[in-house]
Order: C-alpha cells, then structure tokens, then sequence
C-alpha cells in the first residue's frame, strides 16, 4: 500500500515582497523578535500593494509598535522618526538603510514634508504615527498625512496596533513581554484639496475622521 505523500506545512505570515539577504534575514529577524517576545501572530495578509506608493497610519501607544508594523507587513517601510531618536549612534544607520526621515516633533517641519513627498514620489511606503508620539491625544493629531496623501494621490491605510507594552524607558519596553496584535482597515477616501476654500477646516475633519478609523480598528 503507497502511503500518502506529505503535505508541506503551511508558513504563517506574509511573503516578503522586497529582495535581498540582509532585507530577508533582517526581516525574519524581527519577525521572530515579535513572535517569541510579543506573542504576535499573523491573522491576515496586509493590505499592502506589492509596488507603489503608500501611506500607512497607526496609533502609537509602545517603541515597540514600529517592529510590530515592519513584521507584518511584506514591504519595507519607511518612517517619520523623532531627531532626537533618529541620530543615536548606531541606529541612524539602521534609519537611513529603511529610507526613514527625522522630523522635529514640536513645530512644522516643512522640510521633512518635502522628504516624505519625495519618498512617496520613489514608490516607498511611508508609515506615520499622527499623534506625533507615544501616547498623545489623538484630537492633537498633525495634518501632515492629509497634505502627503493629497500630493502623493498615494492610497492611505488605517492600522490600529494592541497590547503592545508600555514603560516610562523607551529602551526598556523593547524587552517586557506582552501579547500585541494588529489590524488593517480599508484605505480611507483621498482627502479634499486643501487650496479649495476652508482648507484648514477640511483637512481637520478629514484627519478627525482619519484618527476615528484608526481607533475604531484598537476596539
């Protein structure tokens, strides 16, 4: 009797869309940071188109949540980052192989705009907490994403980030254990054109009802 032939077990995740060993091996690596450290397990493909441009915006509660959104999702991705992190020694150079941008958390700062354009202009995604750091009130949400998705015309998709773990030292929660998880909405209709009269009232509504997505998806 021929004994039935094996069935290839099934990988759970996404399948990388970028090339590379060092992009592959860095991935998985983080990958499995999340999974063992985190709990985190994938549910579901990410919304992601395979190429383009893309704006992806999350809450932000944990330093934990850019490794939690760079492991579920097959693309590279690029963040905003805070100066003060994104010049510390070491990691900068992490930042820049990412394509990630400093930006000055407490005033506009229009030359990171212009950064963020070009890098939407190159096809990368473009990833953005709002709040403008971990654990601020949502109502204060910047209106940067509203002025980038309407001059890139790049998609914008909501994620809403859960469990991931919170502690006064940033560096300190990277390694406190928790049970996180993630998911995806739909992309949200592209913002008015804010040179079309009551621009400012528009893109503030538009981002209220942007921030109202992205916590509707942590319920």
């Amino acid at each position: 009797m021929k004994s039935k032939p094996r069935q290839k077990k099934r990988i759970e995740g996404p399948v990388r869309a970028d090339t590379g060993v060092f992009t592959s091996a860095s991935w998985h690596l983080n990958r499995l940071y999340c999974r063992m450290l985190h709990g985190f397990a994938w549910k579901a493909p990410d919304p992601l188109p395979v190429e383009g441009p893309v704006i992806l915006v999350c809450n932000h509660r944990s330093s934990v949540d850019p490794s939690i959104l760079c492991a579920s999702t097959r693309r590279m991705l690029s963040f905003l980052i805070a100066r003060e992190f994104y010049y510390v020694p070491l990691l900068s150079r992490l930042f820049e192989w990412m394509g990630c941008i400093p930006v000055k958390r407490d005033s506009q700062d229009i030359g990171a705009l212009r950064q963020a354009l070009r890098a939407l202009q190159r096809g990368r995604v473009l990833c953005i907490f709002p709040e403008g750091g971990i654990d601020r009130d949502a109502d204060d949400a910047r209106h940067g994403t509203a002025y980038l998705a309407w001059r890139s015309k790049a998609p914008v998709i909501p994620a809403g980030i859960i469990g991931t773990p919170r502690n006064p030292s940033v560096w300190r929660t990277l390694f406190i254990p928790s049970r996180s998880s993630i998911r995806f909405g739909k992309p949200v209709p592209p913002p008015p054109d804010p040179t079309d009269g009551n621009s400012r009232d528009k893109v503030s509504e538009w981002t209220g009802e942007l921030m109202h997505t992205i916590n509707d998806l942590c319920t």
